[in-house]
């Protein structure tokens, strides 16, 4: 393991539990998991009230949609590429030796299978997030040792649910409550509440094995 502190920093609470969760079972120390909360804001606030211990390694990890083929549900990729606002790309220090995938951030949930094909298509990228451009802008410019590693939580066949945006707070928590409405109004989502929730299960065990090869590159 790793001699250097590392921060592991997940946009969902649930992300974070899980990773942590993972780590601790490995007898994985000298990390910390933090939740941002979702988007590019999410990012920013963290990045505002965070002081970063010397020569920290930083990791943003969690979930993300599908965009290419080989982006399949339930799969990990450690990002090679991040592509930016005009299409400005990053590279990571920490990339690993194995994945060369690419993630796009978008300004919104991207909910239609359309809206997944046309970015692609726009950018090749094989996967969409939300936090990794403002998070590799802001770890370039403060001169991090970072990686980002993403989970598929929803390939590029598969839509998901227009409302889900409004189920997690600010601060990455699940609202009940709003799921709850949301199911109640359409009952028919209960099942891509389950497909998402085994994918993402699947997929954070995976990223959790990927956090573990970046945190022990020298």
């Amino acid at each position: 393991m790793m001699s250097r502190s590392a921060v592991i920093v997940c946009p969902l609470r649930r992300e974070q539990q899980f990773i942590a969760r993972h780590l601790r079972r490995a007898g994985i120390d000298n990390v910390t998991t933090s939740c941002c909360g979702p988007g590019a804001d999410g990012i920013r606030r963290w990045t505002e009230r965070t002081v970063l211990p010397d020569e920290s390694v930083v990791l943003l990890a969690g979930l993300a949609g599908g965009l290419s083929a080989r982006a399949t549900a339930g799969t990990a990729w450690t990002i090679a590429g991040v592509i930016g606002d005009d299409d400005t790309t990053f590279a990571p220090t920490r990339a690993g030796a194995s994945n060369d995938a690419t993630v796009v951030s978008a300004g919104s949930i991207l909910a239609t299978v359309e809206d997944k094909r046309a970015l692609h298509a726009r950018t090749r990228a094989d996967l969409v997030d939300l936090e990794s451009a403002t998070f590799a802008t802001v770890a370039t410019a403060q001169r991090w040792d970072w990686g980002i590693i993403r989970g598929v939580s929803d390939d590029a066949r598969t839509p998901l649910p227009p409302a889900l945006a409004t189920w997690v707070t600010p601060t990455g928590r699940t609202r009940p409550s709003r799921v709850a409405l949301s199911v109640a109004r359409r009952p028919e989502l209960l099942a891509s509440i389950a497909q998402l929730r085994t994918t993402s299960a699947r997929a954070l065990a995976a990223v959790s094995l990927h956090v573990q090869v970046l945190l022990d590159e020298p």
